[in-house]
């Protein structure tokens, strides 16, 4: 009894071994070596695969190599100037891609039958041993040296902070001095926008005006754009009228001289106590200010600033792409698909 039972534990685990050891055919086939070439096939493995490799020439005597590797490039196994291959067992540490390389130096052509089977460590006997590829685009750009503008901005003073005492008409008249007065205003070179700014009172201490050019440049130092708004600026204050008038020369002169003028009301304002004008550029660099005196028997203090915004170009080189000069390289990328996600 005890006979049976060993024999028959035997014969179980014999079963059990040959389960285990069932091979699985990955590919058989025949395949050319051309002359001084090479031929290299691809395959996937599970982790811990037993994998049995059998060559047998059919035209030529040798092959120069046949190697085994661990995509990309890790040899794992060699035959140098082999015949034939029976069943030469390799075992697979890592599931993934290997490369069978052949390669054959003689002048003449190899035809050989190769044989591929697996053996499973486990019961994975529906692994997917074929490789499939995706091809990947890459542009490559040339890259170039650009010229770049940029554009700064700062404050100039036209005007200095100055005091100016306008007397009136009937003083002016009768006890000398003026009651109107001009002077120019030079904007300098590349002035995208200038400001003045007035206040007028009867005695010089009460005027109070704080610095046009410091407000202004504050604002536009490290700014990539302008728009400033006189609302935001520090306002002057004034105790008496004052008129101030925007001129050319031309008209200047006649202002001055008490006979008929023209002025650019833009940039004039009337019977006013102060005030921040704004005005544009205009393919215009010399302008002349009129103060008047409307008073008939008090002279007035007016005290005045003008300030221009001035633009710069500041060039610097960076490397950027070029884009009509480039290449597209492309390039094939092996992997395994074991489900249908695999696949997305």
């Amino acid at each position: 009894m005890k006979r049976i039972s060993w024999i028959i534990f035997l014969l179980l685990f014999s079963l059990a071994i040959n389960a285990q050891l069932k091979r699985v055919l990955v590919t058989e086939t025949t395949l050319k070596i051309n002359a001084k070439d090479s031929s290299v096939l691809y395959f996937g493995f599970d982790k811990g695969d037993k994998v049995l490799i059998s060559v047998e020439m059919k035209k030529g005597r040798k092959l120069r190599q046949v190697e085994l590797f661990e995509y990309p490039d890790i040899q794992i196994f060699m035959e140098y100037k082999t015949k034939d291959i029976y069943a030469k067992r390799i075992k697979i540490t890592h599931r993934g891609i290997y490369k069978l390389k052949f390669t054959n130096k003689s002048i003449f052509s190899r035809i050989l039958n190769l044989k591929i089977e697996r053996i499973p460590e486990g019961k994975n006997t529906d692994f997917n041993t074929t490789v499939y590829w995706k091809t990947y685009s890459d542009t490559i750009f040339n890259i170039i040296e650009k010229e770049i503008e940029i554009k700064k901005y700062e404050v100039q003073t036209i005007v200095p902070l100055s005091v100016y005492y306008i007397n009136s008409g009937s003083n002016a008249t009768f006890l000398g001095g003026k009651s109107r007065i001009t002077f120019p205003v030079n904007l300098p070179k590349n002035t995208i926008e200038w400001y003045y700014q007035f206040s007028a009172a009867k005695n010089q201490d009460e005027i109070e005006l704080s610095n046009l050019t410091k407000q202004l440049s504050g604002i536009v130092s490290d700014s990539e754009t302008i728009d400033i708004n006189t609302d935001n600026l520090i306002q002057p204050y004034g105790r008496v009228y004052c008129d101030v008038y925007l001129l050319d020369e031309q008209n200047s002169f006649l202002f001055e001289r008490k006979k008929s003028y023209r002025y650019i009301p833009e940039g004039s304002r009337r019977n006013s106590k102060a005030g921040i004008v704004k005005l544009p550029f205009e393919n215009t660099t010399e302008y002349y200010i009129g103060i008047r005196n409307p008073a008939s028997i008090k002279g007035i203090n007016v005290n005045f600033e003008a300030a221009a915004i001035i633009q710069k170009i500041e060039k610097k080189y960076e490397k950027v792409k070029d884009p009509n000069h480039y290449r597209v390289n492309t390039k094939k990328v092996p992997y395994l698909k074991q489900s249908e996600t695999d696949s997305k």
